[in-house]
């Protein structure tokens, strides 16, 4: 007696160019959302540089600089779990 699978297996393969591509072909681009935040990050690390290390000013331009990577890394982990469909049984 045959019987057929009642799910369908997806592969994901993860990447860089694209956040996913799933093996029925389709792509899920991913946020650049660097991109967009890579000149003001380049620019505050840019008037970091000649500052006195562990001065108040280096400590606010060090804090501003961490908030912005902060906000880059919740981009991409929020765009990974709004992307990836979940499982349509659950």
């Amino acid at each position: 007696m045959n019987t057929e699978k009642s799910t369908d297996v997806v592969g994901v393969d993860l990447g860089i160019k694209s956040l996913a591509t799933l093996s029925t072909g389709e792509v899920f681009e991913g946020a650049k959302s660097y991109r967009k935040l890579e000149s003001k990050l380049s620019r505050l690390q840019y008037l970091n540089r000649h500052k006195t290390k562990f001065s108040n000013n280096w400590k606010k331009s060090q804090l501003k600089i961490a908030q912005l990577q902060g906000q880059d890394s919740q981009y991409q982990c929020a765009l990974v779990y709004l992307q990836i469909p979940g499982d349509p049984n659950s």
